[in-house]
């Protein structure tokens, strides 16, 4: 099998598997996306509040679809009308939705001093509990680097599957990522290139929602709780990881020229 057939496939499966998990987000009430405070998943949620769940369902595929675009041209699949323009709704809202992350920004422009979980405490923390919950899955140990970054490194099905963890941009923040890539490198068009099947995907990416999965403007009392969901977020895209990828072993894949445009190392 070729690196573009196994793409293919993955994605496929990637997609199909992320519209189950956004249609579990609604028929359990949104448990992960009310559990944020701010940014882009606390803003759908609060539009998708105010919607029946027949057209929350029709907006969950729309996102899926705009952030998936590979499977759903494989799919032949397209958006439709509603779709589209739920979508919309839900972007031009976005302005008009208030969240903890705004309230703190204001409050700290009118000069009120506002205490935000340290870096150093944020990085702390995770690194304890990714290394208790999965240590022994573990190829390596953490790598802190000047980019204040946390990355481990997994084996499943042959793929080396990266786990990342940012902290600290603009405000301080908790951001994760994984992505999926063969040890080896290939000679290709000039250069190496590792095949990367997979790169760049979390809880808010996977459903279409942002393409970063971060919790901004965390509070000290709140570091705890927060990198416990992202340690279960991450847990239950550990335990699909066998089916995405069955069939699709690193071993029997074949790098081709397009490995060049989806490798995701961040090395």
């Amino acid at each position: 099998m070729n690196f573009s057939e196994a793409k293919r496939q993955f994605d496929i499966r990637y997609y199909l598997w992320a519209t189950s998990e956004f249609q579990r987000e609604i028929e359990e009430s949104f448990p992960v996306l009310r559990s944020f405070k701010a940014g882009s998943a606390w803003k759908t949620y609060q539009f998708m509040l105010q919607l029946s769940k027949d057209d929350q369902l029709i907006l969950a595929r729309s996102l899926l679809k705009r952030f998936h675009p590979n499977a759903v041209k494989a799919l032949g699949e397209m958006c439709s009308v509603d779709e589209e323009s739920l979508r919309l709704r839900r972007d031009v809202a976005f302005s008009n939705i208030v969240s903890f992350g705004d309230e703190i920004r204001a409050r700290k422009n009118a000069g009120e001093p506002v205490k935000l979980a340290s870096k150093r405490k944020l990085r702390k923390v995770m690194a304890t509990k990714f290394e208790a919950a999965f240590g022994n899955e573990c190829m390596a140990s953490a790598c802190v680097d000047e980019k204040d970054e946390l990355r481990f490194k997994m084996k499943h099905a042959g793929w080396v599957v990266n786990t990342f963890f940012d902290f600290g941009r603009s405000q301080t923040v908790l951001n994760y990522s994984h992505n999926i890539e063969s040890e080896k490198s290939f000679p290709l068009g000039g250069g190496d290139f590792g095949m990367g099947i997979g790169a760049m995907m979390s809880f808010n990416s996977y459903l279409g929602i942002a393409s970063q999965t971060a919790w901004p403007y965390l509070l000290e009392e709140e570091v705890d709780l927060a990198c416990a969901i992202a340690l279960k977020l991450c847990a239950r895209f550990f335990d699909v990881l066998p089916k995405l990828l069955k069939g699709l072993e690193c071993e029997i894949v074949v790098p081709d020229e397009n490995c060049a445009l989806f490798n995701p190392s961040r090395v």
